[in-house]
């Protein structure tokens, strides 16, 4: 038994320096049809929502009711830290429009509308001079 320990151990490092190199395949490129890739074994992919022009409508007259929003306290001078808080609610409309494929069904518009009735709220209370989110515990959005 000591013999065939010490005859394996002996050829071990011959074993591990393999003189071919590992042939490594390609993966399948994504799109093929029929092709069975990761992301898409349990859920096909489908195509992203294309809001209406209603809708569209909707969604830049919020941005722009914000916007002027945002506007107004930068020059009311509010805290920088606290109008990243109000501003990231605006970009994130902003960015979603800009790249509409991030509209994945139709609930994305509603959650559009409430992203930004939500910054328009903070803008609200921040001319105020209040900041419930600032001392608020658990997830809070913040920019």
């Amino acid at each position: 038994m000591k013999r065939v320990t010490l005859a394996f151990l002996a050829l071990l490092p011959a074993l591990s320096q393999s003189p071919e190199p590992v042939a490594h395949f390609p993966s399948p490129k994504p799109g093929r049809p029929g092709e069975n890739v990761p992301w898409t074994r349990f859920r096909p992919p489908t195509p992203p929502y294309q809001p209406t022009l209603e809708e569209k409508q909707q969604i830049q007259a919020k941005i722009g009711e914000l916007g002027a929003l945002i506007r107004g306290l930068q020059e009311r001078r509010a805290d920088d830290g606290l109008l990243a808080d109000v501003e990231i609610y605006h970009e994130a409309a902003r960015w979603i429009l800009e790249f509409p494929d991030e509209f994945f069904n139709k609930g994305s518009v509603a959650s559009t509308l409430a992203v930004l009735d939500e910054g328009m709220q903070r803008a609200r209370q921040l001319q105020d001079g209040k900041s419930p989110w600032a001392a608020a515990k658990g997830r809070v959005a913040r920019g």
